[in-house]
């Protein structure tokens, strides 16, 4: 798979969610960027592992996503 396919199931799992109501929508753009922490990303809900960078973001409650689930990685 390429990343152009991968960024359009990306984008379809989003749509399904915000659909669904699943996706919780931030009040701001506050993040921070780290190292994974074993952990599910809040967007595409597949492990983010130590090796990776993810997204930290503040909102109602914290979440990661992965760097790329969150749009500053394309």
């Amino acid at each position: 798979m390429d990343g152009t396919d991968y960024l359009a199931d990306l984008c379809e799992v989003v749509r399904q969610r915000f659909v669904m109501g699943t996706l919780f929508v931030l009040p701001n753009d506050r993040s921070w960027l780290g190292l994974g922490v074993s952990d599910i990303c809040a967007v595409c809900n597949k492990p983010i592992f130590a090796a990776e960078s993810s997204h930290e973001v503040a909102g109602v409650r914290r979440a990661h996503a992965h760097l790329v689930a969150t749009g500053h990685g394309n």
